[in-house]
């Protein structure tokens, strides 16, 4: 009895153990190096499944990808002030330089410096969206992510 107890707590560490490798946040690979990480949802980079860099800063609402690009819409609602911005990822380009983005915090009263991959247009509103994404001819349609 002993024997078969042991075999069980055996099976069942290894089983654990197999299970809690990997990345929890991780909710979709996005190919070529991009992730969708979740609690708070934010589209990440990385070469090398270690370093990320971000690429769309958190509360991502929506998003849609292909194998050139990434499409997301972002929203807070933040002290009754609804911001809705909406991003473009050009999957392919290795070349854009990294830039960064400002981000205004109304509870603290300060702005917070992001660094985000050069690859990444915006934030546009709605209409500048719309007209960014006829430019390049993106036919992606955004989708909300489930469980918000």
């Amino acid at each position: 009895m002993k024997f078969l107890f042991k075999q069980i707590l055996f099976i069942f560490f290894m089983l654990f153990g197999i299970c809690s490798c990997g990345n929890w946040y991780l909710e979709q690979d996005l190919g070529n190096g991009y992730f969708l990480f979740a609690d708070p949802y934010e589209i990440l980079y990385s070469t090398d499944d270690k370093h990320y860099e971000f690429v769309i800063l958190p509360c991502v609402k929506s998003y849609a990808y292909d194998s050139s690009y990434i499409v997301a819409k972002t929203y807070k609602n933040r002290f009754k002030c609804d911001s809705v911005k909406f991003w473009i990822v050009d999957k392919n380009d290795k070349t854009s330089p990294e830039r960064t983005y400002d981000v205004y915090d109304e509870y603290y009263k300060w702005t917070n410096t992001y660094s985000i991959k050069g690859t990444v247009k915006g934030p546009f509103d709605s209409i500048t969206y719309v007209k960014y994404v006829d430019s390049l001819n993106i036919n992606l349609k955004l989708q909300d992510i489930a469980n918000d």
